[in-house]
């Protein structure tokens, strides 16, 4: 039998390219579990630690006043990390596109992450409301926050 070595110089050219695209599924897998990874650090890390680092419970209305303006500073952190957030969600999508890895798995992670960034943002919420009231309390006047 003759082969054609334009068929089989087409059937390795396919074979790498779809060795190519695995190969680059699973870089976008492993940056997603890197982001995923990430999230998790920034929230316990950054996002935790602030909130526990800061008095909310302080008498001077100087202290409150700068403790709401760091905490207005940390809500712009938190928009970068909600922006990351939004970009592992659309990685997310395009790896259940792909049929080579578990979109059960990909899920499972995705919306452990979200679970655990809502926790963190809610908790967050109700810690920057309460000093508001702190603060409203110690100077009624200050309406511009």
């Amino acid at each position: 039998a003759v082969v054609s070595t334009q068929s089989t110089g087409e059937d390795i050219k396919s074979s790498w390219k779809d060795r190519e695209q695995k190969l680059n599924k699973g870089l976008e897998l492993r940056k997603f579990e890197q982001g995923i990874k990430n999230l998790y650090l920034w929230i316990s890390d950054e996002g935790e630690s602030f909130i526990r680092s800061h008095n909310l419970f302080s008498t001077s209305s100087a202290s409150l006043t700068a403790t709401f303006a760091e905490f207005n500073s940390f809500q712009r952190q938190m928009a970068v990390e909600q922006s990351r957030l939004m970009e592992l969600e659309m990685s997310c999508t395009n790896l259940k596109d792909c049929i080579i890895f578990d979109n059960g798995a990909i899920d499972t992670r995705m919306s452990a992450a979200r679970n655990s960034w809502d926790v963190f943002n809610e908790k967050f919420g109700l810690r920057k409301k309460l000093l508001q009231i702190l603060v409203e309390d110690i100077n009624p006047h200050m309406d511009q926050y």
